[in-house]
């Protein structure tokens, strides 16, 4: 039985654990790239492998090119995400292991920029950065459905093998069933066995008599 503390349909900020950030975040270590950026930061409830499932999917299905590693952030260049801008931009993130010690939070870093690494800010951009922030304060939802689901997939994977379990063990009642039955029959032609052995041996210990008697007889001629 899976029990969840948080309801599913909860307000986004159920699932945070900390407001919204904007500060100044490590960037990147390719030398090519900034080290640093402007950018946001937020914890939620849910496992950073989880979370990066979740940012994938909704960068996938988004407008843009592919996703790419680039020491320190993921970055999907040359994106239309429209829950934070219908301009193309450049979007990087990384997923870092929250303030819980037992793999249930995530951090999350967030930068967008125009491109050429003009990072945005709440100053310049101030719509972009609304909705970046938007976007992941409602991560925390997203991740805890995206959670629920595998749940769910993996107890009906447990139920199955406990269906299994079950129909096996009718398997083998139907079995002792049918043995409890042969075996029930085979008593009562046991007993059946032992009273005619039983009249055998007595018949045959009357000829055994017969034969003596007769012995005796013969003897005394």
């Amino acid at each position: 039985m899976i029990c969840t503390s948080i309801g599913m349909f909860a307000q986004d900020e159920t699932f945070a654990r900390m407001d919204v950030e904007e500060g100044v975040y490590t960037f990147s270590s390719n030398k090519k790239l900034s080290p640093t950026a402007n950018g946001i930061t937020v914890e939620i409830l849910g496992k950073p492998k989880n979370t990066e499932a979740v940012l994938k999917e909704k960068f996938t299905n988004a407008k843009g090119k592919s996703g790419k590693n680039m020491k320190g952030v993921i970055g999907y260049e040359a994106t239309t995400l429209t829950a934070i801008s219908p301009d193309v931009l450049d979007y990087y993130y990384r997923v870092e292991e929250g303030s819980s010690k037992k793999d249930e939070t995530s951090k999350i870093t967030f930068f967008a920029s125009k491109g050429e690494l003009n990072f945005i800010d709440s100053n310049r951009y101030p719509d972009e950065m609304e909705g970046a922030k938007r976007m992941l304060k409602g991560l925390g939802k997203e991740v805890h459905i995206y959670e629920l689901g595998l749940a769910i997939v993996a107890q009906e994977k447990v139920i199955d093998l406990e269906e299994k379990k079950q129909k096996k063990l009718e398997k083998e009642l139907d079995s002792l069933e049918r043995t409890k039955e042969e075996t029930i029959k085979k008593i009562e032609q046991n007993k059946v066995d032992q009273v005619e052995q039983k009249q055998e041996i007595m018949d045959q210990e009357s000829i055994l008599e017969t034969l003596k008697v007769r012995l005796e007889t013969v003897k005394g001629n």
